[in-house]
């Protein structure tokens, strides 16, 4: 009995043993054989090859096995944490958007500009990123500090500059009149003083005469018409005498109405007109 279970283990053993035999040549056994084992855990033929089936444990490589990161290393396998990412952006702490944690500079560095900043100001400027308070505004009106409505304020002149008459002889050597040389607004500084168009040697002038006296008004004779002072009983030139339809306020030479006893303009009495020797 047992010499026959050992022929049996015998034959066993010739069936098995080509197939161990052919394994063991199948790792690397046409490539000379084995030389290493990949990283990936398969094993390295001597001419180079690896092997399809045949399994090994690999060698520890260690690197960056992040394949986002800027040093992935495909052959590593063993994460060192070495793995190194771009971040992009201003690297200048001088810069208004200096990015601290950035490691490679962009070119987007923006760096701060004072100046005006209103677009509505003269001296905006365009490129100015920080107010700094310097604005300034145009301001029209006179600018000449020898008009009578200059403008210390404005700093754009538009052409409203208003200026006193000129005092100055004129060719008739009269110092009491002022050149109209212009067509300028009448100065208010004359106050109580008026003034009166006349003609003289160098062309139009205006004569002052005080408002407070009053010019004597005239009317005209109703027979030869000539002009005679308000108030007037006879004409001066014909000797007509004056009708009361004719009569004139004294004081501010107003027409006066019918038969009144007072102006009605001033208020001043009328005294009546005392017949003459011819009226009688």
């Amino acid at each position: 009995m047992n010499k026959r279970k050992m022929i049996i283990l015998t034959v066993l053993l010739l069936l098995v043993s080509p197939k161990l035999v052919n394994a063991a040549r199948g790792c690397c056994s046409r490539h000379g054989g084995v030389c290493g084992c990949t990283t990936y855990g398969k094993n390295l033929c001597c001419d180079g090859s690896v092997s399809p089936s045949c399994t090994c444990t690999p060698p520890r490589v260690a690197g960056c096995t992040d394949p986002n990161a800027d040093n992935y290393n495909a052959a590593a396998n063993y994460n060192d944490n070495s793995c190194f990412y771009t971040i992009l952006g201003c690297m200048d702490r001088n810069a208004m958007n200096y990015k601290p944690e950035a490691n490679k500079d962009d070119g987007s560095c923006q760096y701060e500009i004072k100046g005006c900043t209103d677009k509505k100001a003269k001296n905006y400027n365009e490129q100015a990123n920080k107010d700094d308070g310097s604005c300034e505004y145009i301001i029209e009106g006179c600018t000449d500090p020898n008009a009578k409505n200059y403008n210390i304020e404005a700093n754009q002149d538009d052409g409203t500059c208003l200026y006193r008459k000129e005092k100055k002889k004129s060719d008739d050597g009269n110092k009491n009149l002022i050149i109209d040389s212009s067509d300028e607004e009448e100065p208010d500084s004359l106050g109580p003083i008026g003034v009166l168009l006349v003609a003289g040697a160098s062309g139009y002038a205006y004569s002052r005469f005080n408002k407070k006296k009053k010019a004597s008004k005239s009317i005209i004779c109703d027979k030869c018409g000539n002009p005679i002072n308000a108030g007037t009983k006879y004409c001066i030139h014909c000797g007509t005498s004056i009708k009361p339809k004719n009569r004139f306020c004294m004081k501010c030479g107003s027409p006066l109405q019918g038969p009144a006893k007072f102006c009605m303009k001033c208020g001043n009495k009328v005294e009546p007109i005392q017949p003459t020797q011819k009226n009688k």
